[in-house]
């Protein structure tokens, strides 16, 4: 166990711009990359929970800026998955692509298994944040990390960032 991991209870912030929470992504991929023995063999799975317009696709497109990625990142809703490569060489040694999935138009995660979900979970080069994710809770991995956004008012979100190892989600 690495000291991170050690002494990682979980991480909060109140951001008031993109700049501000692009930082905060910087934070929230620094305290991934210390949790190696997390999920060493699977995909790290960060879910992404927070009512319509609390911020999750700023979030992700900030993460999707940071580790490299040069498409334009939107949110999947209708497409539900998008995967995009990651080139910043600083995490291309732990992750190749990052994975969006928007999970909000679904009933549960059967749905999911039709585009692949276990593969892209056995995949330990994938990075995959998922919005919506209480509506595939019943697929998460026993592992993951959950980030709740609160939208504050117009220009203020608060994160909460932590480690779920029970596979259970507070809803």
């Amino acid at each position: 166990m690495s000291d991170n991991e050690q002494i990682f209870q979980k991480i909060e912030a109140t951001t008031t711009s993109v700049a501000e929470t692009k930082e905060f992504a910087a934070q929230v991929l620094k305290a991934i990359g210390g949790f190696s023995s997390l999920n060493d063999q699977k995909a790290v799975v960060v879910a992404l929970s927070g009512n319509l317009g609390a911020g999750k696709t700023i979030f992700t497109q900030s993460v999707a800026e940071i580790v490299g990625v040069k498409d334009t990142v939107t949110s999947p809703t209708f497409v539900i998955l998008k995967r995009y490569q990651i080139t910043n060489a600083d995490f291309t040694s732990r992750f190749s692509d990052l994975v969006h999935i928007d999970a909000y138009r679904l009933d549960s995660g059967k749905e999911m298994e039709t585009l692949g979900f276990s593969f892209m979970l056995n995949d330990a080069h994938n990075l995959i944040l998922i919005e919506w994710p209480e509506k595939i809770v019943d697929i998460l991995p026993k592992y993951f990390f959950k980030l709740t956004i609160e939208h504050v008012n117009e220009t203020t979100r608060h994160f909460v960032f932590e480690k779920v190892e029970d596979g259970i989600m507070a809803k």
